[in-house]
């Protein structure tokens, strides 16, 4: 099991690499190469998102009814196929296209499904794959953005996008199909949804829709997505308009990932002394601090790291815990099915982030955009407090009733 554990850990930090940061990574020198501006450019990768949020539902029944493996293959087959045809497009309308298309991959080989799978067949022993896959996907931002900066400096733009497809479609998707298989094969004996539960039809499928509690996950994790999406696509640009040398920019934008492991490498090890809950409220006020500490900052390096430590620990831990606390406030039952729910609005926000910090920054500067996002950050704070002070409500409700 451990093998097929570091199997999809290793094809999701490729899958995220290619699919995912290689926009950012590239961004500038699509900007640089073509008359499309940075708000153009910015939509599309919005689109792909928005795109991939309108799916998860689809990709989250398909879960549910047994067809992960396939579901995880076929996607990333496609989103492999589409960055080879990324790499030789010539017009908008294409580029467009293109990424919608890469956003339906998105919906079925990512996190969301990924870890929705986990759960499903792994129950209670998910939350282990789910941190090894974490920490090694970390690194996906630490490879992606050094070595697409290499090839496009040697070899052009065009290289740099067919080889993160290349990668996808040689690497991970084997590496998935695999390691998914026997993860399936080998869970036989583990809690399972019934058939019955798994193909219910009508409302009482989505009866989650109705209870507070999921709004005020989707909230909080949604109003997240869009902080984390803005600073994530906008990070190299943020970084050139103080003035921060290539060199430090491309550090700094590979230190997320890092970072991203090392938070995660500390929640493992204060697991058994502290609760999820209590875990992710700590990386909502980290999120707040890292947007603090990027507003302040500057150009002075060692501010920019601390930004970069809060920032990449916080988010680390909370790709962890989000699924991990949506088990334990909504239950296992048609899990793909809330987990793909749950994804939508979290997904379609952080689809809106990069345009979003656009659209800010055309207003201003990046100081107003990374202001708007501190209060965006700490809204979304205040309603996780309210959903752990509901939850905290609704126990000692239930506690009295039994008395």
């Amino acid at each position: 099991m451990t093998l097929a554990t570091i199997l999809l850990a290793t094809a999701q930090t490729i899958l995220w690499a290619s699919l995912y940061y290689i926009f950012p990574a590239t961004l500038l020198e699509w900007e640089a190469n073509h008359s499309w501006s940075r708000s153009d450019l910015t939509l599309a990768f919005t689109l792909a998102i928005g795109v991939s949020g309108v799916f998860s539902p689809l990709a989250g029944r398909f879960i549910d009814r047994g067809l992960g493996p396939y579901l995880l293959t076929v996607c990333g087959l496609g989103g492999g196929i589409l960055m080879l045809m990324l790499g030789s497009v010539e017009t908008l309308w294409g580029f467009y296209l293109i990424w919608l298309g890469i956003g339906v991959a998105m919906a079925g080989c990512l996190y969301e499904p990924c870890f929705a799978f986990l759960i499903r067949y792994r129950s209670q022993d998910a939350k282990k794959s789910i941190t090894i896959i974490t920490l090694v996907a970390g690194f996906a931002s630490t490879i992606c953005f050094p070595i697409t900066h290499y090839v496009m400096n040697e070899f052009g733009l065009e290289s740099a996008i067919k080889l993160a497809g290349v990668s996808t479609l040689v690497i991970a998707c084997p590496m998935l199909l695999f390691s998914a298989r026997y993860i399936q094969q080998h869970s036989s004996k583990m809690h399972l949804p019934s058939v019955r539960e798994n193909k219910d039809t009508g409302n009482s499928q989505y009866l989650f829709l109705t209870k507070k509690l999921f709004w005020l996950l989707a909230i909080s994790f949604s109003l997240l997505g869009i902080t984390h999406g803005v600073v994530i696509s906008h990070l190299l640009p943020i970084l050139s308009e103080r003035e921060v040398s290539s060199a430090t920019a491309i550090l700094i934008a590979s230190l997320i990932g890092p970072m991203q492991v090392l938070g995660r490498l500390v929640s493992a090890l204060t697991d058994k002394r502290t609760n999820l809950m209590t875990t992710t409220l700590f990386c909502f006020i980290g999120i707040n601090v890292a947007l603090t500490l990027f507003l302040i900052a500057g150009n002075h390096f060692w501010l920019l790291i601390g930004f970069v430590l809060f920032q990449g620990g916080s988010y680390g831990v909370i790709s962890i815990m989000k699924p991990m606390v949506t088990r334990e406030v909504m239950g296992q039952n048609n899990f793909g099915v809330i987990s793909g729910t749950l994804a939508l609005p979290y997904l379609l926000c952080s689809a809106f982030a990069p345009y979003l910090g656009t659209l800010i920054w055309l207003q201003g500067n990046y100081s107003t955009v990374l202001i708007s996002m501190i209060l965006i950050s700490f809204i979304s704070l205040l309603s996780f407090i309210w959903l752990i002070a509901s939850i905290k409500k609704k126990s000692e409700m239930a506690l009295k009733f039994q008395e």
